[in-house]
């Protein structure tokens, strides 16, 4: 393990995660108001659509939870699912052709309706 407190300091300020300014309290608040908004916008920033994509999700194995899911999931071309040791979760992988950034908010937003799930 390296700790950094033994680098001279102008090594420390080139390091790029040590320049990152923090957030301002607004900034925060803003985000937590809707939690899409950066992906929206590193998405927006390309271009060349269509694209693959993959989504990761690991749904809670109870309560029919991990149909749901699958039911809301677009035409794969590659899914992997795996379970947790205990069988609580099982962890979904996705691989598809989505047209566009919208797509891809829109299937996180549908899949927030299905309590419990985490969005990878």
């Amino acid at each position: 393990m390296t700790f950094y407190t033994n680098l001279p300091y102008q090594r420390l300020r080139s390091m790029p995660f040590l320049n990152r300014k923090p957030l301002s309290l607004y900034q925060n608040r803003k985000s937590m108001l809707d939690p899409y908004k950066r992906l929206e916008e590193i998405l927006k920033e390309d271009k060349s659509w269509p694209k693959p994509y993959m989504y990761k999700f690991i749904v809670p194995n109870h309560d029919d939870k991990v149909n749901k899911v699958k039911k809301m999931m677009p035409e794969p071309e590659k899914v992997v699912m795996r379970s947790s040791k205990d069988l609580k979760y099982i962890s979904i992988s996705l691989k598809t052709i989505v047209n566009s950034a919208d797509d891809i908010l829109e299937l996180y937003k549908r899949i927030d309706q299905v309590e419990g799930v985490i969005k990878l």
